[in-house]
């Protein structure tokens, strides 16, 4: 890559990091990693098999904690978002 690419991927990745996005959900991470009944609840949520009925009232107990669901809710926009950057980077890479 060239200099000028170089520097207006610095100026994104800057703005990314500046975004609004990125400051809410890096309040929310705070929030849920400072929950320790959250943080238990999470951990539970790893054990359990996708199937069972145990996880599926776990886990809409969880997207009831507002916290919880807009940091998933971010975390997947998050995640959206970076996959359309990486995209772009890409085909500019080609």
């Amino acid at each position: 890559m060239n200099n000028e690419l170089l520097e207006k991927l610095d100026i994104v990745i800057n703005d990314f990091n500046d975004s609004k996005e990125i400051k809410e959900f890096l309040q929310y991470k705070e929030k849920v990693l400072n929950d320790k009944d959250l943080l238990n609840k999470i951990s539970k949520l790893k054990e359990l098999d996708n199937n069972s009925k145990e996880y599926k009232e776990l886990k809409e107990e969880l997207f009831k904690n507002n916290d919880y669901k807009e940091y998933k809710h971010l975390e997947n926009e998050l995640y959206f978002l970076s996959l359309e950057i990486g995209n772009k980077l890409s085909s500019l890479s080609r």
